[in-house]
């Protein structure tokens, strides 16, 4: 289910859209508007456009909020290929504080009028079906609900950002080996996993020690995906 404490749904892949017909894809073209960003720019504030549909075609952004006591928590890290828009859009009402920011050195986006695009839902199916999907879609969030942080450790935490993470951006070779790009630092790791940048440090320096992970050119790689899979079990076992 979607979060309701967020008003940002997002999906890392607009392969829906390369799967439509040309002419489909070029009216998508015709109706979007884009626009270049730069870093720590805002895209989008809280009380924005609520009837937008975003596209990243170049970049990296941060979904963020602000807490109770007036810190920043990052939700998301969205690269290339991500849609994202107001819960509104998918009929789900959501009550957070959600802000977009530019997180690479620029982002080019494409905002599309939600009103623009419901020919186009009626039109093709596959599309509208992608979209209604959203209304049991999981939220790619890691700000963990509070049993997550009640009920599994720091360590857990990491491991389970880590495969949840694999998922979205990683890339799996012919030999099973897991890796993807550690884009944020252990700062922007400890926010992701209610940790501290210390905590984050030290959990991925005894994942490689013990052999589970590999941390090579700002890359993680993993060969055995079900060791990390018992190291969570384990932690939540005990």
């Amino acid at each position: 289910m979607i979060h309701a404490t967020s008003k940002l749904w997002y999906l890392e892949n607009y392969s829906i859209i390369k799967s439509l017909p040309k002419s489909a894809q070029t009216v998508l073209e015709d109706i979007s508007t884009t626009y270049s960003f730069k870093k720590n720019d805002f895209i989008y504030l809280n009380g924005d456009q609520t009837d937008t549909i975003y596209f990243l075609k170049e970049g990296t952004i941060k979904i963020s909020s602000i807490t109770e006591n007036e810190t920043e928590q990052t939700k998301s890290i969205l690269k290339k290929g991500a849609l994202f828009g107001e819960l509104r859009i998918a009929n789900i009402h959501g009550d957070g504080e959600d802000f977009v920011s530019v997180k690479s050195e620029k982002a080019i986006l494409c905002k599309i009028d939600f009103s623009e695009v419901e020919t186009l839902l009626e039109m093709y199916p596959n599309l509208s079906l992608s979209v209604k999907k959203l209304r049991s879609f999981q939220f790619k969030t890691y700000k963990n609900p509070l049993e997550q942080v009640i009920y599994k450790d720091p360590k857990s935490r990491i491991i389970d950002f880590i495969l949840d993470f694999s998922k979205v951006y990683g890339h799996q070779s012919k030999d099973e080996v897991w890796s993807f790009k550690l884009i944020f630092s252990n700062s922007e790791l400890a926010k992701l996993t209610a940790s501290s940048p210390k905590a984050v440090k030290s959990i991925l320096k005894e994942l490689q020690n013990n052999g589970q992970i590999r941390i090579e050119k700002g890359y993680i790689y993993f060969e055995e995906k079900h060791l990390l899979l018992q190291t969570l079990l384990s932690e939540l076992i005990h």
